[in-house]
């Protein structure tokens, strides 16, 4: 694949450090006219199916979402202990 996007005409014509140019990309697509297009037809079951698909999918979404915000963020933090042996050790690094 890399080998492929280093033949592509920005690429050849690119040196170190230089932004690429893409303006010397020649439109190559396919043109498509709306003659070409046939639009996708579906029966009621297949369109009543489909709704049931997707509802299912949101279903599932919503409780991945709800789970992962009810997960604490940091779960194994441990509050620091600011005792006699913690102001000791500043005293010590401060002098």
């Amino acid at each position: 694949m890399l080998h492929f996007c280093y033949q592509t005409e920005p690429m050849l014509n690119a040196a170190p450090g230089e932004l690429l140019d893409f303006s010397v990309v020649v439109n190559q697509g396919m043109k498509i006219e709306p003659d070409d297009v046939t639009p996708i037809t579906m029966t009621d079951r297949q369109k009543k199916k489909r709704k049931a698909q997707i509802n299912e999918i949101n279903k599932n979404l919503r409780k991945k979402i709800d789970a992962r915000k009810k997960k604490p963020v940091f779960p194994n933090f441990i509050l620091p202990r600011y005792d006699e042996t913690y102001f000791k050790g500043l005293v010590i690094l401060d002098f």
